[in-house]
């Protein structure tokens, strides 16, 4: 974003089109903060996120799909595995699951969840080798721990 105050250094190595954002120098990233921000401080900005989010938590969908999302235990886990998969694949490009995979992975969060229920401690899913450390999300290197092991163990390997 090259404005006549902060010139860009590298305008043409980041142009702006669907796919990129444009440059991400600091004065780049600082100025197109400033727009957003200025337009959400707006009152149009606010009408607008507001008005949105009011109409929809009014509407019977938005109210059941509150609903169903506090009730459905199974929901959860899936919403859980989804979450999981989505981390692991912003942060390393992994072959994609297959069905029994997923399906896997979604009853070990299931397990977990009503292994708390059960207990009443809070347990974790875990990988076994992190993330950060080039695990996968795989139903392999998945394991269900106490939260409290869990945040002992961090991102180290066991």
């Amino acid at each position: 974003m090259t404005t006549p105050d902060s010139p860009c250094s590298f305008p043409q190595f980041a142009p702006i089109t669907a796919y990129n954002r444009g440059c991400r120098c600091a004065r780049c990233v600082a100025g197109r903060r400033s727009v957003r921000a200025k337009y959400y401080k707006s009152a149009k900005g606010k009408a607008f996120v507001w008005a949105a989010t009011k109409a929809y938590r009014a509407s019977p969908k938005g109210k059941a799909s509150r609903a169903a999302y506090r009730q459905n235990p199974e929901g959860k886990a899936h919403r859980a595995a989804d979450n999981a998969k989505r981390r692991a694949l912003r942060r390393k490009q992994t072959p994609p699951l297959t069905a029994t995979e997923q399906r896997r992975i979604v009853e070990i969060y299931a397990q977990c969840g009503q292994r708390s229920q059960s207990t009443g401690i809070l347990h974790h899913v875990d990988h076994r080798v992190p993330l950060s450390k080039g695990g996968e999300h795989h139903p392999d290197n998945l394991q269900i721990l106490t939260a409290t092991e869990n945040l002992k163990k961090g991102s180290r390997l066991p």
